[in-house]
This record gives C-alpha cells, sequence and structure tokens, in this order.
C-alpha cells in the first residue's frame, strides 16, 4: 500500500485555517470532523467525481458501499448527506446515510 501522508502534518496551512474556522464556530464544530479519503481514491479507486458512497449501521459497524451515481434507486430519497467533498468543483455530496429508526 502507498505511504498514507494526510492530516496536519502533511497540510499544516490547510489544518491551520480549518482549526481557526472550528474555534470560530464551536457548536457547529461538535458535529463535523475532518477525514483523509486517500485510502478509498487510491486502495479502492473510488472517482467522487461520478460515484457516491451509501452507508448503513450493521451492529456497531458502519459499512459504506460506492455506487455509480445514478445506479439503483435515487440515492435522496430517505438517506439523508451525511459527508461532502469541497475538491471536487465545489460543495457535493459523496456519501449518504441511511436514516436511522
Amino acid at each position: 500500500m502507498a505511504e498514507y501522508k494526510c492530516g496536519p502534518e502533511t497540510d499544516p496551512d490547510f489544518f491551520n485555517e480549518l482549526q481557526m474556522v472550528f474555534d470560530k464556530f464551536p457548536d457547529a464544530a461538535q458535529k463535523y470532523s475532518i477525514a483523509c479519503m486517500l485510502l478509498e481514491k487510491n486502495t479502492l479507486r473510488i472517482d467522487f467525481e461520478k460515484q457516491t458512497g451509501i452507508s448503513r449501521i450493521e451492529g456497531h459497524q458502519i459499512i459504506t458501499e460506492f455506487r455509480d451515481i445514478g445506479d439503483g434507486p435515487p440515492t435522496s430519497v430517505g438517506n439523508p448527506c451525511c459527508e461532502w467533498g469541497f475538491g471536487f468543483g465545489g460543495r457535493r455530496c459523496i456519501r449518504r446515510c441511511h436514516a436511522l429508526p
């Protein structure tokens, strides 16, 4: 597997700016985290321009399957967006989660 280079050590200026935004909005900051997508992009070869993740809970696990956009039933019906990507020509939903019971 290729070396996993993500995070504040790799992109300190980016993370310093993000920290300022999280500090500015502490209530909103409690709902979000920053994720590195190298495993999905480099290992699984997910193309977030053409694919989206659908996550579901099974026991104590969150299982995410990636599907081509447009395949199968509409992903927005009953599946709210729970992860957004900003490096795709603007903000867009890259992962939807099954609505909780």
